[in-house]
């Protein structure tokens, strides 16, 4: 609590304030405007919340709110309650920010009672004047009136950055266009409905990069301009990573980023022995099996007609066991037997290993020309991407070419090794190709592609309906997390997160 020393009365008031706060067990110090107190350390808050009192019927009164407001110590932390009377004003030049809470408090007596008014006191921006909001009144031993809601920016014009390097921004709600700078176009949607909601305008500011370090921590890009004041708000989304959030704030988290490598899945007779795979060993050994049984049953028919009727031989020729092993032989192998069985049990038996192996060599036929049209499930991690034959590629956007980003933070060694080894040993033309070009060496090569959803549109639009179902994608690294940003400290950023 700040008062003049001179005013007896106000001082006998104070100490009264100071009596009943502490039996409510609040802390309280009391000075006088005419010792000059140290404000910043007088008022430092760093998490809890201050209250401060002040009479500004002081004349010293202004300049110490002046100096408070210069000092940053009108922010949200800080809880002002100036008491004035009905003549009491507050300089103009003075800014009070839009997250402050200074409520100034002024007695209007009649001859029945003594009402308080109590109005809020802040600016919108620097260069406007200072906004009183409409009077509500307290009563003593009554609940403390809530203050009124500040979303009515009243047409406030802001500084707004926006990120374009790939298309026209007069393009951004054509869907024809919706592949090209995707992430820009599905998040400045929201911030249009957000300037709506809140009344406010934006000026905007085109650049072609999100922001990255250029030296001794100064930031390119969107977030460049929000570091060095040039913007108020960024209308796009932006990653969060621990470099930027030096520097700036960020209000609500927006849609995840996750790029992903796209690449077809290699046919399977190109990583494999496939005429081992339509059968199992299970099958191999009961068909082998069969074949034997058949082929000893048929010999034996053949030698019991032969031991019974001595003078007919049960084939046309002389038969033994060569013999029936070459016509089994012969009938697997699909080139029958030169010999025909004469009884019914002989041709009963010979049919049935003729039709046996038919239907045997028919599947085994129609499974090879199944797998033969298969994509392959060789490649489901980032580490059988690495030693797969595909080329890796990546979408040629300066987040991409910001690699150093990916090599130093991630904590993943396989990143790591598939850029030292498969991208940064190769021209930087021959790894960072446009979406188009990139789509088109995975449909027709053995390539694998990074980008982000955006490449669906244009696969969408070109490829044909075979060619998308051995479509796989596998993503590098985790989900990042992408938020609006906000200039830092900015008085603005409660009101957007809400």
């Amino acid at each position: 609590m700040v008062f003049p020393r001179d005013v007896l009365v106000g001082l006998v008031e104070v100490l009264k304030v100071n009596e009943l706060l502490s039996e409510q067990g609040v802390r309280s110090i009391i000075h006088s405007i005419d010792n000059h107190p140290d404000l910043s350390k007088l008022l430092f808050a760093d998490t809890n919340g201050i209250a401060i009192i002040i009479d500004i019927v002081c004349p010293e009164s202004q300049s110490m709110i002046e100096q408070a407001s210069k000092q940053n110590l009108l922010s949200s932390l800080h809880h002002w309650l100036l008491l004035g009377d009905v003549n009491s004003t507050i300089d103009d030049n003075i800014n009070i920010p839009l997250n402050s809470h200074v409520v100034l408090a002024t007695q209007q007596k009649d001859e029945s009672r003594a009402d308080i008014v109590l109005q809020d006191v802040y600016k919108l921006s620097t260069s406007w004047p200072l906004t009183y909001t409409p009077a509500r009144v307290w009563l003593p031993e009554q609940p403390f009136p809530p203050s009124p809601s500040r979303d009515d920016f009243q047409g406030l014009v802001l500084k707004a950055g926006v990120v374009v390097f790939e298309d026209d921004w007069n393009h951004r709600q054509d869907l024809q266009y919706k592949h090209l700078d995707t992430w820009s176009k599905v998040s400045y949607g929201p911030m249009v409905y957000v300037s709506e909601m809140l009344n406010f305008s934006m000026n905007e500011t085109f650049v072609d990069s999100w922001g990255y370090t250029k030296y001794d921590g100064v930031f390119t890009g969107l977030v460049g301009l929000l570091q060095k004041g040039e913007c108020d708000i960024g209308a796009v989304q932006c990653l969060l990573t621990t470099t930027r959030l030096d520097v700036i704030d960020y209000t609500v988290e927006t849609l995840p980023f996750r790029p992903r490598f796209l690449f077809r899945q290699p046919p399977l007779s190109s990583v494999t022995n496939i005429y081992t795979l339509p059968f199992s060993v299970a099958v191999w050994t009961a068909y082998g099996i069969t074949v034997a049984v058949i082929a000893i049953f048929l010999f034996a028919i053949q030698r019991i007609t032969i031991t019974n009727e001595p003078h007919k031989d049960n084939f046309e020729t002389s038969s033994d066991w060569s013999e029936t092993l070459l016509n089994s032989v012969g009938i697997i192998c699909q080139q029958g037997s030169p010999n025909t069985p004469n009884d019914i049990s002989s041709r009963i038996t010979f049919q049935s290993q003729l039709l046996l192996s038919l239907f045997f060599f028919t599947s085994y036929s129609a499974i090879i020309v199944s797998l033969l049209q298969t994509p392959s499930t060789a490649i489901n991690n980032l580490n059988e991407l690495l030693k797969s034959p595909l080329k890796i590629t990546m979408h040629d956007i300066i987040i991409n070419h910001n690699y150093n980003n990916y090599i130093n933070d991630s904590l993943f060694p396989l990143v790591k090794e598939l850029f030292h080894e498969r991208i940064l040993n190769k021209p930087k033309k021959d790894v960072f190709l446009t979406q188009e070009h990139g789509l088109e060496l995975i449909r027709t090569q053995m390539f694998a592609f990074h980008v982000d959803v955006s490449a669906f549109k244009i696969i969408g639009d070109t490829w044909q309906e075979n060619e998308k179902c051995n479509l796989k994608e596998i993503y590098m690294y985790p989900e990042s997390t992408a938020g609006f940003p906000i200039k830092k400290g900015s008085p603005y950023k409660e009101h957007f997160a809400r």
